[in-house]
């Protein structure tokens, strides 16, 4: 049995917004991710709004650009963390290699210094 779907943050990302965003050459992600996916982008849009309390979150034109792909990328994280308590996610040829615990490129990307702030 999966876990609810919280009541959105807003509406200024949406989870075809984050599958767009993570689809490779083209190819859309599964739907059957989308409830697991859904509740990483909420979780990470209320992060970025407990954090970045100078944007106005009524609409998506009003969130800067780099704000929004920071979200997506941060909820993406989020959601491939989820799906390996290991740590490691499997890249094809290449191997495995490990999630890093932390963001320093998105946390630089939405303005957040410090990160964990």
């Amino acid at each position: 049995m999966t876990a609810p779907v919280p009541s959105p943050p807003g509406t200024w990302l949406t989870v075809d917004e984050l599958k767009n965003d993570q689809s490779l050459d083209g190819v859309p992600l599964s739907p059957r991710d989308d409830a697991k996916l859904q509740r990483s982008l909420y979780a990470a849009m209320s992060w970025v709004m407990d954090r970045r309390k100078d944007i106005d979150y009524h609409g998506n034109w009003t969130v800067p650009w780099e704000v929004r792909l920071g979200t997506l990328r941060l909820a993406a994280r989020w959601f491939i963390r989820s799906n390996s308590p290991t740590g490691l996610v499997q890249m094809g040829e290449l191997g495995a290699g490990q999630i890093p615990a932390v963001d320093p490129d998105i946390y630089l990307q939405l303005g957040i210094l410090g990160g964990l702030a």
